[in-house]
């Protein structure tokens, strides 16, 4: 594969996209075969998990050129080097609705980031982007099934509520508009632009939760902007939760790198 072309804000614009579906595969998968409702929704994390991950490789690869500068992106990088936004960061063991909130604001910011990017950029980026952007629809879907049907009870809405106040905020957060337009300046000769890509992510996530529908007192979603400098995982900060996952993630590359399977 080529050499990745493009300078320092390029390649952090591919990181962040890359970590986003890294991290999120990883959480997810750490969930499947052993959470979930029933052994088939079991299989659907599974299924997901799948591919948050080779959207991840496919991503890393662009800027790493090989399976083995793949592996030195995912297991020899410290956690602060790691971009992934808080949202894609976030988890919470043993909640359902946590998990369906978080991973339907996720695919809904990504479907937004891809067609942005199907639409400043042309040939491979166009094509890996338009791909990426058909199997995330389907995860819109899945997940949205699943708002439904919490919401048909007291209590699935209140969870969903409570999930939606933690992380609705960070929806905000992940899109770092900076790096969005100097990256994809330098990408694709036009800004991917952070406010535009936002609103439409909000603007489905509103259709979907019913705004009030699921927040006590008659609540409505605040309006979100991005912000004006990149913070929480986007500059590297990440929490406990994250930092002892990763630690584990990387023990067995990190103990013996130079191992190759062949």
């Amino acid at each position: 594969m080529t050499a990745f072309a493009g300078g320092d804000a390029a390649r952090a614009f591919v990181l962040q996209w890359a970590d986003d579906a890294f991290v999120s595969g990883h959480w997810l998968s750490s969930a499947a075969g052993t959470y979930g409702p029933d052994l088939e929704e079991n299989l659907a994390l599974g299924s997901i998990a799948q591919e948050h991950l080779g959207h991840a490789r496919a991503l890393y690869l662009t800027l790493a050129g090989d399976d083995r500068g793949v592996d030195r992106l995912v297991f020899l990088r410290d956690a602060a080097e790691f971009r992934s936004s808080s949202l894609a960061d976030a988890w919470v063991a043993n909640d359902w609705a946590f998990l369906t909130v978080k991973e339907l604001l996720c695919a809904l910011l990504e479907v937004a980031r891809c067609g942005a990017v199907a639409e400043a950029a042309s040939g491979t980026w166009r094509d890996l982007s338009a791909t990426i952007a058909r199997d995330v629809e389907v995860h819109v879907e899945h997940w949205q099934q699943w708002v439904v049907r919490l919401g048909a009870a007291a209590e699935g809405r209140e969870r969903v509520g409570a999930a939606l106040r933690v992380l609705w905020p960070l929806l905000g957060d992940a899109v770092d508009a900076a790096t969005w337009r100097d990256g994809g300046k330098e990408l694709f000769g036009a800004d991917v632009a952070a406010d535009r890509v936002l609103a439409q992510a909000a603007k489905r996530g509103r259709a979907i939760f019913g705004a009030a529908a699921f927040l006590a007192g008659g609540s409505d979603l605040p309006d979100l902007r991005p912000p004006a400098v990149a913070s929480g995982g986007r500059a590297g900060r990440h929490d406990a939760a994250f930092v002892r996952a990763l630690h584990e993630l990387q023990s067995v590359y990190r103990s013996a790198p130079e191992v190759q399977l062949t």
